[in-house]
Parts: C-alpha cells; sequence; structure tokens
C-alpha cells in the first residue's frame, strides 16, 4: 500500500471538513494537514481544527525561506499556508494526509505529491448558502465564490479522481463512499 494526499475539493458548506473529520474519526491513519493561517479562530476550530493561527509576519518569513507549498489569501480578509515538509514527513510516515484544497488546484498539488483528490457537491445551491451562513461569510464574498465553482466544476472535474455527491442528511454514506475508493486507490 503507498498512501496519498488525499484533496477533499469543493465550494464551502459542500461538507469537506465534516468528511475530513468523520474519516480521522473511524481509522488513526488519516490526519488534517494543518493549515496555517492569519485569520482568528472560530471558538468551534479550536482543537478540532487542521488551522492553526499565525502572524502575517511569521507566514511572510515562511514563505520568504521558501518553506510554504501555498501562500494565499482566498477570501482577500486572511492568509493561508502550507508547510512543504509537513505533508512529505505523513507520507512517509505512513499517514494518510487530508487537507481542504482549491478544486482549481488539484493540478497544483499533483505537481509535488501523489494525490487523491475527490470533489464534493451539493444537489442544492441553497444548501451550501445555508452551511455557510453561520458566520463564515461577514462579507458575501465565499458565497460569490461558491457560484463560480460550481460553474467551473466540468472544467476541473477532470483533474480529479472521484466526483461524489453529498447529498443532505447523508453523510455517513459519503464518507464510507470516500473511505472506500481512498483505500482502494492507495492499495492499487
Amino acid at each position: 500500500m503507498k498512501n496519498k494526499l488525499l484533496l477533499l475539493c469543493g465550494p464551502s458548506g459542500s461538507g469537506k471538513s465534516t468528511i475530513a473529520r468523520m474519516l480521522i474519526s473511524i481509522d488513526k491513519r488519516f490526519m488534517y494537514v494543518p493549515v496555517l493561517t492569519t485569520r482568528d479562530l472560530r471558538p468551534d476550530e479550536i482543537g478540532k481544527s487542521e488551522r492553526i493561527h499565525i502572524s502575517l509576519e511569521e507566514l511572510n518569513s515562511l514563505n520568504d525561506n521558501g518553506e510554504l507549498l501555498n501562500f494565499d489569501h482566498p477570501y482577500g480578509d486572511a492568509y493561508y499556508g502550507i508547510r512543504k515538509e509537513t505533508i512529505g514527513n505523513m507520507l512517509s510516515e505512513g499517514i494518510f494526509p487530508v487537507i481542504d484544497w482549491p478544486t482549481q488546484r488539484i493540478d497544483f498539488m499533483r505537481s509535488f505529491y501523489p494525490v487523491f483528490a475527490v470533489i464534493l457537491v451539493t444537489t442544492k445551491i441553497e444548501t451550501i448558502l445555508t452551511r455557510i451562513s453561520d458566520g463564515r461569510d461577514m462579507t458575501g464574498k465565499r458565497g460569490v465564490k461558491v457560484i463560480e465553482e460550481l460553474n467551473e466544476l466540468k472544467k476541473w472535474g477532470k483533474s480529479s479522481d472521484a466526483l461524489i455527491v453529498n447529498h443532505e442528511n447523508n453523510l455517513s454514506s459519503t464518507m464510507n463512499i470516500i473511505y472506500n475508493r481512498y483505500i482502494y486507490f492507495v492499495n492499487n
């Protein structure tokens, strides 16, 4: 078996974080890839998220030293980065690293690591917009980005290994599909 970096892709509110937590809870080989962010963590993220708060100065320093795989601010309000060595270490230790990743950047990640990319979509746009109305979209930028991402799925879907519809109220089924496909993929 050769482990792969599991990319959970799709618009905000499609269930990526919930699916990741479920995978981690059923199989200890799965583990979040820590994401550094300048955004203050929400109370529900502390101790339950892959996000680690860091100052912009520290993040800039890591980026200037070539230690980050990515350095961006997708919604314009906070910066994010991932340490290159973290993913490499996880893969070499036999861990199944999991990350919430932009659909349009699947091929970028494939240029660095062996990847299993899943695109999650829901059956209704209203479901996603309701999910992100929990305080994640104070400026409305995420809602606009969600609609853009859904319109581009056909374009980026060719880069994925699986396109899975996360039916409402059926997260366990969705998680099981992803788990089984990932395990099959890494065994073959």
